[in-house]
């Protein structure tokens, strides 16, 4: 069943209705605000520019109910240096399911912000994005377009479209929705990533640091500085590396202020990858350490139209290192197509989760089901000498539960390496469940 997302969101809709009939096209992202008078400072009534309108929401310090922000249709704007910010200490502490802040696009004439020119990879401290949340609460972020043009290098294209970062060990990003953007990413950053930082470019990107200092993991002290109860809902991914990475904090026993309950629903995610570097991974979906994730309804296809195939370790949906706990993956469709070199992998669904407790005592359970994953070529004969796995999970969980799931197109492969229809090599403490999946053309 999909997650409901937070309650906010129901609540601005008749304020966006109202406000649409005022936006008009123009050069610049025009912005018109209602609620503007709940804050302190008060919000101007209008905006000639986003850049203005973050700029003031960033000075309040006070606010009494909710506050919508309608960006023109058809208009565009370029970011600064580093992006677009929400988010500081006056506004994060009046934030709340009260007071909540929600920026809204238009369909189908969605307004646009395009990246400014990066001066930084995914290696260096500070990298360079669009959108950044820093320790913002109750944000929404619907229906805008995101553009990165930057195709010369690595370093001039961004490393995120959409990040969410935390401010400090005590205040992350939790309640809000990224939902029905558009991103168009450069597939030609590629650069590793340093500490929690993901390898390359990602549309959108949740990370366990902070924006000046991207690349050093933090250790959060409070539940506070957990980055919780977020919604990637919706969202249309061209290019890019990576699609969408969620990067938590690997909190030891007891597992207390981990980052859990995000979503991940009815993206599609395709042309990413096969850019830059021959041996540069690339993912649809990475998660990291976030507790009782849901990933469902997610389309990924890494060439579906005018991408290219990767060339080199290629996952649909992926974690690593108490990674999916509490998890369920449920009806995502996938579709890989690799030129991977000999020793490489390509692989549908790879989870690797840790622990058999979860927070409380309680079991934990990991679900794949009802999943398709298509990994036919578009020639004859692929790639020889790579692994090509339909689901591999290595993982020591009190419950594994791995059922319904429809794997094709292996054996097209024509691969000389390891080729696997599910692959299990956990130590499950309780119940590990196979059953009723189909796979074909594993031969």
């Amino acid at each position: 069943m999909k997650k409901n997302k937070p309650s906010f969101k129901n609540s601005i809709v008749l304020l966006f209705l109202l406000f649409f009939s005022l936006a008009s096209l123009q050069a610049q992202v025009a912005v018109f605000v209602t609620g503007n008078t709940t804050t302190t400072p008060a919000l101007a009534a209008n905006y000639p520019s986003f850049l203005a309108f973050t700029n003031a929401l960033n000075a309040v310090t006070a606010m009494n109910g909710p506050i919508v922000a309608q960006l023109n249709p058809g208009s565009s704007e370029t970011a600064p240096v580093k992006g677009f910010i929400i988010g500081s200490a006056s506004l994060n502490a009046v934030l709340n399911a009260t007071n909540t802040v929600y920026i809204v696009g238009a369909t189908p004439n969605r307004p646009t912000l395009n990246a400014g020119v990066g001066t930084a990879t995914a290696s260096d401290p500070i990298p360079d994005g669009i959108l950044k949340l820093v320790g913002a609460d109750y944000i929404g972020i619907d229906s805008i377009t995101f553009t990165d043009g930057n195709a010369a290098s690595a370093t001039t294209a961004m490393e995120f479209g959409v990040a969410l970062f935390k401010a400090s060990a005590t205040d992350g990003c939790r309640n809000n929705l990224i939902v029905n953007n558009r991103f168009n990413m450069q597939r030609v950053n590629t650069t590793a990533g340093a500490g929690p930082m993901s390898i390359g470019q990602a549309a959108i990107m949740m990370i366990n640091s902070v924006s000046t200092t991207a690349t050093t993991a933090l250790v959060p002290t409070a539940t506070s500085g957990c980055s919780s109860n977020n919604s990637f809902d919706g969202n249309v991914i061209t290019g890019g590396n990576s699609g969408i990475i969620l990067a938590g904090y690997n909190a030891p026993s007891p597992f207390t202020n981990v980052d859990r309950d995000n979503t991940i629903i009815s993206n599609q995610i395709i042309e990413f990858g096969g850019g830059g570097a021959v041996t540069a991974a690339a993912f649809g979906i990475y998660v990291n350490a976030n507790w009782d994730s849901q990933i469902l309804f997610n389309d990924i296809n890494n060439n579906a139209l005018a991408g290219v195939n990767a060339k080199g370790n290629l996952y649909g949906i992926a974690g690593f290192t108490s990674v999916f706990v509490n998890a369920t993956i449920r009806n995502n469709t996938i579709v890989l197509k690799s030129d991977a070199l000999t020793g490489l992998q390509i692989i549908g669904i790879d989870s690797f989760t840790n622990g058999a407790v979860n927070q409380g005592g309680a079991g934990v359970s990991l679900n794949i089901e009802t999943n398709t994953i298509d990994m036919s070529q578009p020639l004859a004969v692929g790639p020889a000498g790579i692994g090509v796995i339909g689901i591999r999970c290595r993982s020591a969980v009190a419950d594994i539960q791995i059922r319904d799931n429809v794997i094709s197109g292996i054996g097209t492969f024509g691969s000389t390496g390891l080729v696997t229809g599910i692959n299990y090599s956990g130590a499950s403490s309780g119940l590990a469940t196979f059953f009723n999946n189909t796979i074909r053309n594993l031969i």
